[in-house]
């Protein structure tokens, strides 16, 4: 408990009611056992006690479900615009990607040009004094 009652503290505020400090008062301790025994892979106990789980404990979660299934339906509007532009008669617009959370906000991404720049420009840039 002395070691990993942060996590256990914040297993019991975001799963029930109760803190720490409620054990003994509010919180039976009989009741605690049964709460830590059944304790999900993914809580902050679970993965302060066994941190080599950590990779499993990641792909059980929804968010890498959540990625994966968005990369599958990309591929498969990838396989479908192929499929028709090879065997149909008229040209086809290629699909965009599935907009997700963790895709979109590319404002912030600063980025630079395509191609090569002449020399005396790289140089310029290169000495630039920040």
């Amino acid at each position: 408990m002395r070691e990993h009652g942060g996590a256990l503290d914040y297993d019991l505020m975001t799963m029930t009611t109760y803190t720490l400090d409620d054990v003994g008062g509010r919180l039976q301790m009989r009741s605690l056992a049964h709460f830590l025994r059944y304790l999900p892979p993914d809580s902050q106990t679970m993965r302060a006690l066994r941190p080599e789980d950590g990779e499993r404990v990641l792909w059980m979660g929804g968010s890498v479900n959540a990625q994966l299934l968005a990369m599958l339906v990309n591929e498969l509007r990838g396989m479908q615009w192929l499929y028709t532009r090879v065997n149909g008669k008229g040209s086809v617009r290629r699909p965009s990607a599935l907009e997700t959370p963790w895709t979109r906000g590319d404002e912030d991404v600063v980025r630079y040009g395509h191609g090569a720049i002449p020399i005396a420009e790289f140089d310029d840039w290169f000495d630039r004094k920040e």
